[in-house]
């Protein structure tokens, strides 16, 4: 079969999709779909043969069945790679102190040939930050290619008082604005207040469409 068992330790409880009980009519059942070796009843879950993801620790095997004494014995694979999982909180260390920190840990961690799973988190102060390049420019110095890399911290976030500070007029219509269209949104803003040169730049404007 290849369904979740009711009763198995390596899956929520709630989505078990077979009652064991279902199978006591058979010697044996084979169960794909779990990836970690375990028995329930007569049923037996082999587990994956090899490391479905980077954070996956669990061993891998397979089951010889004696169909004769129905007898289940689990030999054990050996991992083709080893895997090194990193995880790194910015609320504990300053990002303008992980790449060192990172560096230092991927020696120790003698990591020729193995997975890399590597995961920033926590919150950092406003403008400090790391970029996924800079993460990876460590990893290919060590000639690590085999990764995976994951940002998911957060960073305070600007006020619009912040943002208004931060922009002139200029930059915003640069921004907003090309070509013919930068040059009429700079005659709105040079004209005074008075009422007639404001209608005469808008007739100006639409008239050239």
């Amino acid at each position: 079969m290849h369904n979740f068992i009711q009763g198995s330790r390596a899956i929520p409880e709630q989505l078990w999709e077979v009652d064991p009980a279902c199978c006591e009519g058979f010697d044996r059942v084979f169960v794909g779909h779990h990836h970690v070796y375990e028995t329930v009843g007569n049923c037996v879950m082999p587990g994956s043969t090899e490391v479905q993801n980077m954070l996956d620790v669990s061993a891998k095997r397979i089951v010889f069945y004696d169909s004769e004494t129905s007898d289940v014995q689990s030999a054990a694979l050996p991992r083709t790679h080893r895997v090194v999982v990193l995880k790194y909180d910015l609320s504990l260390v300053p990002a303008s102190e992980l790449s060192a920190h990172i560096g230092r840990d991927l020696d120790a961690q003698n990591c020729a040939g193995t997975f890399v799973y590597l995961r920033v988190a926590g919150a950092a102060p406003r403008n400090h930050s790391i970029s996924k390049a800079e993460i990876l420019g460590l990893l290919r110095e060590r000639e690590l290619f085999d990764h995976c890399v994951e940002l998911r911290y957060l960073t305070d976030a600007k006020t619009a008082e912040d943002s208004r500070r931060g922009a002139s007029i200029e930059q915003i219509l640069r921004r907003t604005f090309r070509g013919a269209d930068l040059q009429k949104a700079r005659q709105y803003l040079q004209g005074s207040d008075s009422e007639k040169l404001f209608t005469d730049i808008r007739e100006r404007i639409l008239s050239d469409h």
